[in-house]
């Protein structure tokens, strides 16, 4: 390290500053600059938020547009005829084969939270053919049975850990 004059004031100052203390006139060559500045910290670039919500909200619409795509196939047909053409592929399924008849007044008594064996008991104590199961781990066990008359008009129910949560009917008298 050597002391040297300033170019441009004359002060006595070191070979190796960067700049006079007096008049800031660079001392060191660009060389010697870039090894004695210290180490620019390295920036962390930050997180696009904008990028993350037009991804979240492009994924939700997509979701949405097949949800209503797939809710206008399935209404293609007018009530009647889906009710009409249900009834048909049920009809054909159906392997129990009961005397008994289930009326509106039947359907009517069936209500949110009455478990299966009141049900049934509603229904004349016949079992009613299960349609449907979907078991979750962590999600309640949810049953569709049906109870069909020879006419093809029936009720279903939908239970979740035993409890109704649902009912529909087509055609009862």
């Amino acid at each position: 390290m050597a002391i040297i004059s300033c170019p441009e004031c004359g002060r006595q100052v070191s070979d190796k500053a960067l700049k006079c203390p007096q008049c800031a006139y660079p001392i060191a060559n660009p060389e010697t600059r870039d090894q004695l500045l210290p180490p620019k910290p390295l920036q962390k670039e930050p997180e696009n938020i904008a990028k993350k919500w037009i991804t979240l909200t492009g994924t939700a619409i997509l979701v949405l547009v097949a949800f209503v795509a797939i809710k206008n196939t399935v209404g293609m047909f007018s009530e009647n005829e889906s009710s009409k053409a249900f009834n048909q592929i049920l009809s054909r399924q159906s392997s129990t084969s009961s005397s008994a008849t289930y009326s509106m007044s039947d359907y009517n008594q069936i209500t949110t939270g009455m478990s299966y064996s009141q049900v049934k008991t509603i229904l004349g104590s016949n079992e009613g053919k299960e349609l449907s199961r979907v078991d979750i781990t962590g999600a309640p066990l949810t049953i569709s049975y049906q109870w069909q008359n020879d006419d093809g008009s029936n009720i279903i129910v939908m239970f979740q850990d035993d409890a109704v949560t649902t009912k529909a009917q087509a055609l009862l008298k």
